[in-house]
């Protein structure tokens, strides 16, 4: 069974120290990049602040619908969703298997992919969460990528 990061949620024991984190600028120098490789605008960009737990990356495609990219505050992970001008509660997770490709030679980036982040997660894999997720799994449910990319407060 798979385990998610220590406190990739946001919650965590600050007895066991502090939480990784990774900041916008990292995450726009690993996208800018593909962006341009694969025909996609970087647009919009929301810093992620408490309580949210990533930073937004909306991206445009030349024709066709906008999309973001959700950046892990703490850990690089990665999910898309269709582009919503309210990110809180993002809208079901999808793929796009192009920018997902050219962002893969970023070996320390972690991509997930949209099967994975709209699944349930079993109630193992948060053993080495904070008490306090599950919290937030009783307001906003199970989903992995709720876990990673939420608001919980």
């Amino acid at each position: 069974m798979e385990k998610l990061p220590y406190g990739i949620s946001g919650f965590y024991d600050p007895k066991q120290g502090a939480l990784p984190s990774l900041s916008l600028s990292q995450y726009r120098r690993w996208l800018f990049p593909a962006c341009r490789m694969t025909g996609y605008e970087m647009g919009r960009v929301i810093e992620g602040q408490y309580p949210r737990s990533y930073h937004i990356i909306d991206i445009n495609p030349e024709i066709g619908n906008k999309y973001s990219v959700l950046c892990n505050v703490y850990y690089p992970f990665l999910g898309f969703v269709a582009f919503q001008e309210n990110h809180y509660m993002p809208a079901p997770f999808i793929d796009l298997v192009d920018l997902a490709t050219v962002l893969k030679q970023y070996r320390e980036m972690t991509i997930l992919p949209a099967a994975k982040l709209n699944s349930t997660v079993e109630e193992g894999i948060l053993i080495q969460e904070c008490p306090n997720v599950r919290r937030g799994l009783k307001a906003f449910g199970n989903i992995y990528g709720r876990i990673i990319f939420n608001d919980f407060d």
